[in-house]
């Protein structure tokens, strides 16, 4: 996977099921100074995804194979990746759910593109303040600390990635392990 550097333009990943939103969705990044990597489905996001790692996610809920929020627990994704819901599901219950999982932000369709150009540029002044904290969690772990837990294990390691990957949801999460560990 190809990780990005702060100082070229930044990528955002749109995962839309609808081929001409996606186009004109497509349009509206490239014009804010973004790049686009485009996928019709959670499965070929995953692909982009493992080829790539994209500053931002652009994602429809309703995907032909799944909620498009599955795709904040890939693997693939650093947990700090902001994701934008963009959907035709206006209700509140929708909004909500998007928002305890993670998304920064949650627009409807009919898309109103000078709201979402002011999303995608807060997501882009943050970059630069993502890519700090990321440097200062790599630099704990190599200490082998994260949080109040303490561990350099390659095990631990696979701790904090799990927990950095979930804490953002707000999902209870249930850590099982040996008596002692």
């Amino acid at each position: 996977m190809i990780i990005r550097h702060a100082d070229e333009a930044p990528l955002a990943l749109l995962v839309e099921d609808d081929a001409v939103f996606r186009t004109s969705l497509a349009a509206l990044v490239r014009a804010a100074g973004w790049e686009v990597a485009e996928a019709s489905d959670i499965a070929s996001a995953r692909r982009a995804l493992g080829r790539e790692s994209p500053d931002l996610v652009v994602l429809d809920l309703e995907l032909p194979d799944g909620n498009g929020l599955d795709l904040k627990l890939d693997e693939a994704l650093t947990p700090d990746t902001p994701f934008i819901v963009v959907s035709g599901d206006t209700s509140d219950a929708a909004r909500r759910g998007a928002l305890r999982r993670g998304a920064a932000d949650f627009l409807t369709k009919p898309l109103e593109p000078d709201r979402f150009g002011a999303v995608l540029h807060a997501v882009q002044a943050g970059r630069p303040l993502r890519a700090q904290v990321a440097e200062l969690q790599a630099s704990l772990r190599e200490v082998g600390r994260y949080g109040r837990m303490v561990g350099r294990s390659a095990a631990m390691q696979e701790v904090y990635d799990l927990v950095g990957r979930v804490s953002p949801t707000g999902v209870p999460v249930l850590i099982l392990g040996e008596s002692g560990t």
